[in-house]
């Protein structure tokens, strides 16, 4: 009888650690889906960046257009960037998906991020998180649609927040934070 028992345990315990092994493998599935998830949306904002400096460039070419005689000419243009902007503008609901996504990867890191620092601008919230990220200055450049020369500047607004010192590195400071 004891026997029995005893082999009716071990096979318990063996199914626990396969269904705990199930919820393992599980989670990891979840969080690497949300991980390509954010990484699409960073993407896709990178790539909003894109158009609008695009339409910038175009609308350049209207005002150059407009000192000349060709009127007819800038209207079509103005048109043309006109629906490009309508068909390309998103509210601030995907910064908002971004940061939301960031957060169920990062166990609340932009929300703790605002609660201790809430004089952080969104440009420093989200250098924060792809610094996190471990991505490199020329990498967040085009994400944040500035210089690399911008994102060190705002590198060093971003030290002098969280009071570090020069030998503190930043980034070791986001991933124990």
């Amino acid at each position: 009888m004891q026997a029995i028992e005893k082999e009716y345990e071990e096979e318990n315990a063996r199914k626990e650690r396969q269904i705990i092994q199930l919820e393992k493998e599980k989670l990891e599935h979840d969080l690497q889906y949300k991980s390509q998830e954010m990484a699409n949306l960073m993407i896709n904002f990178a790539r909003k960046n894109e158009m609008f400096t695009e339409i910038k460039s175009d609308i350049l070419k209207v005002v150059s257009l407009l000192k000349g005689e060709g009127t007819k000419d800038s209207r079509k243009m103005l048109l043309v960037v006109n629906s490009k902007i309508d068909s390309n503008i998103q509210s601030d609901d995907v910064l908002k998906r971004i940061e939301e996504q960031f957060d169920l990867v990062h166990n609340n890191f932009m929300k703790r991020l605002q609660e201790k620092y809430p004089d952080l601008s969104y440009n420093e919230r989200m250098m924060c998180a792809y610094l996190k990220m471990n991505l490199s200055t020329k990498e967040i450049a085009p994400l944040l649609n500035i210089s690399v020369r911008g994102v060190e500047t705002i590198r060093y607004r971003i030290r002098k927040k969280f009071d570090l010192e020069r030998e503190d590195s930043l980034t070791e400071f986001l991933n124990n934070f």
